[in-house]
C-alpha cells in the first residue's frame, strides 16, 4: 500500500517547465483561489485523494511571490492497510521563474516527518532543516530550479504542442534533477462525464527514485487540457505492483 501514497505525491506534479529567459511578465493560466481535486485509484480501487491549491500572493522578506498548495491523504479503506496525510507548501518568485522553497508536513501510518527547504540564491545552494534540527546545507542550485510541487505550475504557463521536448531542473533539496518531457499525441477523453479535448505528455522517469526506481519499463501518461487552462485531468502510470490513475473530479 505505500506504492500508492508514493504515487500520490508523484504523479500529480513531476513535470515542469521555466519561463523563458529574461522573461518579466507572465500571464498565470490560473486564478488565485483555484482548487483542483482529484481522485487517485490502484486499478479500479479508490485508494487516496488530493487537491492542488493557488493561494494568495505572500510576502516573504519583503518580496511579493505567489503560494501554492498540495495535500494528499488516503481513504477509509485504504487507511487500514497503510493511513498517509501530507501537505506540500510552495513559494516562487511572482513570475514563476524559480522557486524560493517549500515545506513538507508528512504523516505515515504514525510516523510524523516535518521538512523545510529554502532555496538560497546568493549562495546558490539550499538549506534544509528537518524536524526543528539545525539547518544544514542541501544541492547546489542551477538558474531557473524549481521545488517538486511549483513545477506542476511552471509547466500550465507554456503552451504544449505534439512533438515538443520540455526540459526544466528540478529539485527536492537534496537532489537536483533534469525534469524532461515529450508532448507525444493529442486525443479526447472522458473524465467523471465531462469530455476534454487534450495534449498527452510523458515525462522521463530514469531520474526519479520511489516507486518508479524498483519498476523496469515504468511510463507515465499525463492528459493536459488544449485550452488556455491547462488543466491536468488525469495522470496514470504502470509500475510493478500495476496501474495507478488519478483523475481530476473538481475544480473551486
Amino acid at each position: 500500500m505505500s506504492k500508492i501514497t508514493l504515487m500520490v505525491l508523484l504523479v500529480l506534479f513531476w513535470p515542469g517547465f521555466a519561463p523563458a529567459s529574461g522573461q518579466k511578465h507572465v500571464d498565470l493560466p490560473f486564478p488565485i483561489g483555484e482548487k483542483l481535486l482529484y481522485e487517485v485509484r490502484w486499478g479500479v480501487i479508490p485508494a487516496a485523494h488530493a487537491t492542488l491549491e493557488v493561494l494568495p500572493a505572500t510576502e516573504d522578506n519583503g518580496a511579493r511571490g505567489l503560494h501554492f498548495v498540495m495535500t494528499a491523504r488516503t481513504n477509509e479503506f485504504a487507511d487500514m492497510f497503510y493511513k498517509y496525510r501530507n501537505r506540500i507548501d510552495s513559494f516562487t518568485d511572482p513570475i514563476l521563474s524559480r522557486s524560493r522553497g517549500f515545506s513538507k508536513r508528512e504523516q505515515e501510518r504514525s510516523r510524523i516527518r516535518n521538512e523545510d527547504v529554502r532555496f538560497d540564491w546568493e549562495r546558490m545552494e539550499t538549506r534544509i532543516t528537518k524536524n526543528e534540527e539545525e539547518e544544514r546545507r542541501g544541492v547546489a542550485l542551477v538558474p531557473g530550479a524549481f521545488d517538486p510541487l511549483s513545477v506542476f505550475y511552471a509547466f500550465r504557463i507554456r503552451t504544449l504542442k505534439t512533438g515538443k521536448i520540455l526540459e526544466v531542473p528540478v529539485t527536492d533539496g537534496k537532489k537536483l534533477a533534469q525534469g524532461k518531457a515529450t508532448v507525444v499525441g493529442r486525443e479526447e477523453i472522458t473524465v467523471h462525464g465531462q469530455t476534454y479535448d487534450c495534449y498527452v505528455v510523458e515525462p522521463d522517469l530514469k531520474d526519479l527514485g520511489g516507486v518508479f526506481r524498483k519498476s523496469p519499463g515504468a511510463t507515465m501518461r499525463i492528459w493536459v487540457t488544449t485550452d488556455e487552462l491547462r488543466l491536468p485531468v488525469r495522470v496514470r502510470s504502470k509500475v510493478i505492483v500495476g496501474y495507478f490513475t488519478a483523475d481530476l473530479v473538481a475544480v473551486e
